[in-house]
């Protein structure tokens, strides 16, 4: 049996932030930095504990609780139709059939 043969060398790689778009440094407010909204409880928006529940949102044609959070009119439908002709993962194919199915 012959002696194995060394492989060959990788190419040299670039460095890797050179390679990819560089992202710019987070400009949003830390989560330690003091609140913004000091006289707003934590709870404003929900409908639940102290503050104005979801009807403060302004959620337009969008409905709250069990009710349907995308009008019935089939726009969802169709805006998924078209993304789901190029996803190759097939979860777009499944919330168009759920959407379809609701008449989203």
């Amino acid at each position: 049996m012959g002696a194995a043969q060394p492989l060959p060398k990788p190419p040299d790689m670039p460095d890797q932030q050179a390679q990819g778009p560089q992202v710019p440094p987070f400009s949003g407010v830390p989560l330690s930095a003091p609140s913004q909204f000091p006289d707003q409880p934590v709870t404003h928006g929900v409908n639940i504990g102290a503050g104005a529940g979801t009807d403060t949102l302004q959620l337009g044609p969008f409905a709250t609780g069990s009710q349907r959070f995308a009008p019935a009119d089939g726009s969802m439908t169709k805006m998924l139709s078209s993304l789901a002709a190029t996803d190759t993962t097939g979860v777009l194919a499944d919330l168009l059939q759920h959407a379809a199915a609701q008449g989203a």
